[in-house]
This record gives structure tokens, C-alpha cells and sequence, in this order.
């Protein structure tokens, strides 16, 4: 699960229960460490061993940036949750290819799919791990928060199929992969 670090109020409160239900069913689930859908996550399900964090910056809050759920992650720590500290962290190296890094290993932890919260439609990070699961194989379910579904950024051969009826404020839409080769 990941997201928008602009996802705040409702979203972030509707993304943290969407985690909690998850995990009630049995699921397990990985996140990132930003603020925002995030750090939703982080909080809903603080202390719990069916939540596993990968944070850019290390256990003391060094490398973070102005965007890290620092207290969330810390507190879920804190509690018993597990943490992968410093994900994506080289010496000397961008904050964007830190963060680009980090996605790609929360994106090869999912097991199963990714549920991912757009509040924009063009978020790079949000973009990344949901292209990163899909070219997996894996399901992508995209929440489009005051946007409409068709302006989900496209992950490749395929398309969003909206699911539900969408409201005013919220679409859900999954994405299914196109044909890859032709049959003869």
C-alpha cells in the first residue's frame, strides 16, 4: 500500500481503515515512509507484525526528509513493528533515486498486489510502485481522490477498469494488463 504524500484528513483516514481491514482478513502489508498515505498506513497499523515498513532514513531519523513519517515509523518500531531501516540509502547518493529505490523495494515485497492512493493524478512516486507491481503481473487497484479514474496514468500495455460507481470525490479503478503478444 503507498501513496500520495499530499493525502491528508478523509484520505488518509479512509486509506488507514482500508490497511486495518486488510490485515483483520489476514493479509500482510508493505509501505513506504513518507507522509501521507503512508504514514496512514503506519498508523493504523502501529505495533503490528502484519506491517512492514521500509524507510529511506535510518532509525534515528538520519537521511529522512521533509517529507518522512519519521514519528510514525518510529513509534511503530517502537511498538514491535518491523522496520527496514535505511532503504535505498547510499552514501552520496540523490534523494530521488533514494526514494525511487526505496518504491522498488516495497514493490517486490508485495506478495500480492498494491492498492495505491492518487490524490494527483501525475504522482511520480504513486506512478512507480504501481507500474512496478503491475509489470510484476500483479494486481493494481488505484484510488483516484478528486479526480476523475481516466486521468490515472497509464502503466503500460493495458487499461484502468473503474470498479464500483464512482462518487464525486473517489473512483476505484483496477488495472489489467493488455495483450502481450499476438496468438495465432
Amino acid at each position: 500500500m503507498g501513496g500520495s504524500r499530499q493525502a491528508a484528513g478523509a484520505q488518509a483516514n479512509w486509506f488507514s481503515a482500508l490497511a486495518r481491514a486488510f490485515t483483520a482478513r489476514g493479509s500482510q502489508v508493505v509501505t513506504g515512509c513518507c507522509l501521507g498515505a503512508d504514514a496512514a498506513v503506519v498508523s493504523g497499523l502501529a505495533g503490528s507484525q502484519a506491517l512492514k515498513v521500509f524507510a529511506v532514513f535510518g532509525a534515528n531519523g538520519s537521511g529522512s526528509w521533509q517529507w518522512s513519517a519519521i514519528a510514525a515509523v518510529q513509534a511503530h518500531a517502537s511498538a514491535g513493528g518491523r522496520v527496514n531501516w535505511a532503504v535505498g540509502a547510499w552514501p552520496g547518493r540523490q534523494l530521488a533515486k533514494q526514494l525511487s529505490a526505496r518504491t522498488a523495494t516495497v514493490a517486490r515485497a508485495a506478495t500480492s498486489g498494491a492498492v495505491v492512493l492518487f490524490a494527483a493524478p501525475r504522482s511520480r512516486g504513486s506512478t512507480l510502485l504501481a507500474r512496478s507491481v503491475a509489470a510484476r503481473g500483479l494486481p493494481v487497484i488505484a484510488v483516484a481522490w478528486g479526480f476523475p479514474a481516466s486521468q490515472l496514468p497509464s502503466l503500460g500495455a493495458g487499461s484502468w477498469v473503474v470498479r464500483g460507481l464512482p462518487s464525486l470525490t473517489v473512483a476505484v479503478a483496477q488495472w489489467v494488463q493488455g495483450q502481450q503478444g499476438l496468438t495465432l
